[in-house]
């Protein structure tokens, strides 16, 4: 079970790195106070970041994290 949930953050996160721009721009997500702090564009690097993130925590579950 783990491999498969590690298989579907891979898969989301590197979703998440590559159409960031698509995300961002067609569903409207964006935090204009984190805009204004960060500066323009901060939005996209917002996702590339998460999905960086979701990967790590991909290959911690692979190797026994959080107990699944």
């Amino acid at each position: 079970m783990r491999f498969l949930y590690f298989i579907i953050g891979m898969a989301v996160g590197f979703l998440f790195i590559c159409y960031n721009k698509w995300l961002v721009d067609n569903t409207g997500i964006r935090w204009p106070a984190l805009e204004h702090t960060l500066g323009p564009g901060s939005m996209y690097s917002i996702w590339k970041l998460a999905g960086v993130i979701l990967i790590i925590l991909s290959f911690y579950v692979l190797f026994g994290g959080f107990g699944l």
